[in-house]
């Protein structure tokens, strides 16, 4: 039930947002992403960060791929900062 709820807080935001699992599969894509980055849901779900997004950090580090930050600072329960992708 937490994870419907959490999908369904993430829908009513304005801001792009998605989750994924601990292997990249995105398993959630509200509408700001959609907007955001030109892929619908039914395009993004079941399909790994890497294969959807690409790009880099500011400071030049990979994000959504095989080295991902994001997914980095996920598993070791670190802030993930915020960020523009380049």
């Amino acid at each position: 039930m937490l994870e419907l709820e959490l999908f369904s807080l993430l829908e009513g935001t304005s801001d792009a947002a998605f989750t994924a699992t601990n292997q990249g599969e995105i398993c959630s894509w509200n509408k700001a992403a959609e907007k955001l980055f030109g892929y619908s849901a039914a395009d993004a779900l079941n399909k790994t960060c890497h294969s959807i997004l690409q790009g880099h950090g500011p400071l030049g580090n990979e994000i959504w791929g095989e080295n991902c930050s994001i997914r980095h600072c996920a598993e070791k329960r670190l802030e993930i900062p915020n960020f523009d992708p380049q």
